[in-house]
């Protein structure tokens, strides 16, 4: 196990923004991850656990941490269970290729997704209908508290919208993910329950296979959403939020056009990316960051030349805005680190 000192966190993040790691260091198994930690605990360093840095916008001081990158990448499916678990490190589209692959149904709509493995239960990652946490049977875990990995149930996740435990102020540095395990569908047939979906497969005329609905997907993010690898960014920048029956019916008499759809418990999700753009912010620059003009949930560093700071400044203005127009409060997707 190599530790580095003061390495660059903008190449390591989607956003491409945020300032230097004290130290830094690469794990491909359990032993180089309790060394890590016991660095980490000998030189009284909070640790932070990155992955491909998709979901995240670094502070632009950087961070006095051990910043570690977990590198185990396999991935093991067993036919009589049909539980597929895979490293932490895995890069999730990779898994969802590996499951296309191999016929089996439960996560094809979540292709495309960037980052890793380890983080997709941080923010039970979504898309066109499907969740992690329909499929999540469990995770291995390591606490840093006890040093011992213990095994997390779907509910012990307390998975909801783009949440989970792991996301909780006090959790977020306690656990850490090794391993993911999912429950998926051999020979099924895929999800295309969702509106863009449907309407896909209707305007090709293309019958709805596995491999299909992954690259329809695939097509449809590349048509509303800036590739990162291109453009910085970390993909939605909020939440669609979810607000009462009472709050949607007043808004409704002011904006009769509000695009929605009914969740549980007597609530209606909205589309913040509908209400960032009739808010007036998309498309629109603010120094050397910019709303996107393919889909306004996403903030972007087109250049390069950006700051963390000046992308926090966009999304405060973004959410002043929006709450003064339809007095609904946007809260974002992405996780600052600091």
């Amino acid at each position: 196990m190599i530790i580095d000192t003061l390495i660059p966190l903008a190449p390591l993040t989607t956003f491409h923004t945020g300032g230097t790691a004290s130290h830094f260091t690469k794990v491909n198994s359990v032993r180089q991850l309790t060394q890590a930690l016991e660095f980490a605990d000998s030189h009284h360093l909070p640790i932070f656990i990155i992955g491909d840095g998709s979901d995240i916008l670094v502070s632009d001081t950087g961070l006095r941490a051990l910043v570690i990158k977990i590198i185990a990448k396999k991935i093991s499916y067993d036919s009589t269970t049909h539980l597929l678990t895979a490293s932490a490190g895995v890069n999730w589209d990779s898994l969802v290729e590996y499951s296309v692959t191999h016929d089996l149904q439960g996560i094809e709509c979540l292709s495309g997704i960037p980052g890793t493995t380890g983080a997709s239960p941080v923010q039970n990652i979504g898309a066109y209908g499907q969740e992690l946490s329909q499929t999540f049977r469990r995770l291995e875990a390591y606490d840093v508290k006890t040093k011992k990995f213990i095994t997390f149930s779907r509910q012990r996740c307390r998975f909801s919208y783009r949440d989970s435990i792991f996301k909780q102020q006090e959790f977020k540095s306690r656990y850490i993910i090794w391993s993911v395990t999912l429950k998926l569908n051999p020979g099924a047939a895929p999800d295309i329950g969702y509106t863009s979906l449907k309407s896909y497969f209707s305007d090709h005329k293309i019958t709805p296979t596995l491999p299909s609905v992954r690259q329809a997907v695939r097509n449809i993010r590349a048509q509303k959403l800036d590739d990162s690898k291109v453009v910085g960014n970390a993909g939605s920048y909020f939440k669609n939020p979810i607000i009462t029956q009472e709050h949607y019916a007043k808004i409704l008499k002011n904006h009769p056009q509000l695009p929605s759809f009914a969740v549980e418990n007597n609530h209606v999700k909205l589309f913040a990316g509908w209400l960032i753009e009739q808010a007036g912010w998309k498309g629109k620059t603010y120094k050397h960051v910019a709303v996107s003009t393919k889909n306004a949930l996403v903030l972007i560093n087109p250049l390069r030349q950006g700051t963390s700071q000046e992308i926090l400044e966009l999304a405060e203005q973004i959410t002043s805005d929006v709450k003064t127009k339809f007095g609904v409060t946007l809260e974002p997707e992405v996780q600052y680190i600091s």
